[in-house]
């Protein structure tokens, strides 16, 4: 059980402690804020290239040297260390030996197999394709998904908010589009009536409008219901010159499966000034962290796509072809029900419970897994901290969390299914504690005063 009280004599970090002192931990200088200013752009490149996405990787590197430190600490009964930024999913298998499927080669296209194995992994996530209808991507999701915005005349882009904020910035200072940002905590139906009103602006008339629509929807895992999947059906029918780029990073993740792109994969869009696709991360379905994307689209869209693609690069990487096998045999379909019945339910229940003493509330709250997201604005006022020092502090503390323009994300993917029912209790124990402090707590007053050393 962590204690504000919790003191032992001071001492150097780097020798051996009884019990963690916390105190000991706040009064580490910290670099977070500190890089970015230290870093020139060469002068031949784009302006603002420096003002592109938040800077989680950055903090997803610290926190990965942090908890190296942390679990050197020799203590007696130390908390576990709780990576709360993880959205990909934990994955168990056992170990391989067998290397002969790996080719060493270029692969340049999918064949049958390779084909049929891509299809059957969309349809075990929910989504009902042919073979004939499935490619992979040459680069990684992220990058793709900006790769993407730069076939697009100038356009007008609607997406919600929060966001992947680097998606957005390059399509911005890349290729020069407009953005327009929702909140989030309206669900889709705002963001459509946006799409509309963009659509009715005189000035946008002969520019593309693209919906970025994210479903399920990272950091909230909120998701279309029945109601809001028609209106985009009919926001597509009444907008000529619409297109949609879906990032289904989270497909399969929710207990309903929706596939809202089966329609214009099997029967084409309504009009032809527009596209549909949609890009799945295999790092968050199916496991395969660091590997290139799968994507489908429309069917007019879908031969030019693939033919670019095949022209402009080489494909794939051989041995993650090769592996589609594995990869699809070893899917968990009972891990995300896990994560829901055994760490979000509860947790949910938990914050219910104490947001009004904690003084914060749900952000909004998901339709499934695999994150919970919390409005912390007015903790960070009262704690006197911006996000980025919240986050150093959430590290330090040894359970590190995202936030993006007031959004916490807890993140629940990061752990063994086997452990889940214990990992819980832990989680509610820091962030109790983490929630409870104020800006009068000891531990608060010696992380602002070496924080910015």
């Amino acid at each position: 059980m962590i204690s504000r009280t919790l003191m032992t004599p001071k001492r150097n970090l780097n020798t051996m402690i009884q019990t963690i002192n916390y105190l000991e931990l706040m009064s580490m200088s910290s670099s977070i804020n500190k890089k970015e200013n230290s870093i020139s752009i060469p002068k031949p490149f784009l302006n603002n290239l420096d003002k592109i996405g938040e800077q989680a990787i950055s903090y997803m590197e610290k926190v990965g040297q942090y908890k190296e430190y942390y679990e050197s600490l020799t203590t007696k009964n130390k908390p576990p260390f709780i990576n709360l930024t993880i959205g990909g999913v934990y994955r168990k298998t056992e170990p391989r030996n067998n290397h002969d499927t790996s080719s060493r080669g270029y692969i340049t296209y999918l064949n049958k197999t390779d084909k049929y194995y891509v299809s059957e992994i969309f349809k075990q996530l929910g989504c009902d394709i042919e073979p004939h209808q499935v490619a992979i991507s040459p680069m990684r999701s992220k990058v793709a998904l900006q790769h993407i915005f730069g076939l697009f005349q100038p356009s007008v882009i609607v997406a919600h908010k929060p966001n992947y904020k680097s998606t957005l910035d390059a399509a911005v200072i890349h290729y020069g589009h407009e953005t327009v940002e929702v909140d989030v905590r309206q669900r889709y139906d705002s963001l459509f009536q946006e799409v509309r009103h963009q659509a009715n602006l005189l000035e946008n008339q002969d520019k593309p409008i693209i919906l970025l629509l994210v479903c399920p929807h990272n950091p909230t895992a909120i998701s279309m219901n029945d109601q809001e999947e028609e209106e985009l059906h009919k926001l597509i029918k009444d907008i000529p010159n619409l297109s949609v780029i879906h990032d289904i990073a989270y497909q399969g993740y929710h207990k309903y499966d929706r596939d809202a792109g089966k329609r214009y994969r099997d029967y084409g869009m309504p009009h032809a000034n527009q596209m549909y696709i949609a890009i799945l991360s295999t790092s968050k379905s199916i496991y395969a962290s660091g590997q290139p994307a799968f994507w489908f689209s429309d069917k007019e869209s879908f031969p030019f796509l693939v033919n670019y693609y095949q022209r402009m690069a080489t494909g794939p990487t051989s041995t993650f072809v090769h592996d589609l096998p594995y990869y699809y045999e070893t899917l968990d379909d009972g891990y995300m029900r896990s994560v829901e019945d055994n760490l979000q339910k509860p947790l949910i229940s938990f914050i219910d419970n104490h947001k009004e003493k904690w003084g914060l509330d749900f952000w909004i709250k998901p339709d499934g897994p695999p994150f919970i997201t919390l409005d912390i604005d007015d903790k960070l006022k009262q704690l006197e901290m911006n996000e980025d020092e919240f986050k150093d502090l959430c590290l330090r503390l040894g359970c590190p969390m995202l936030v993006n323009q007031g959004c916490l994300r807890i993140a629940l993917t990061g752990f063994d299914k086997k452990d889940h029912t214990e990992i819980v209790e832990h989680i509610k124990e820091r962030l109790d504690f983490l929630f409870s402090l104020t800006k009068n707590d000891e531990i608060i007053k010696i992380f602002h005063s070496r924080y910015l050393e």
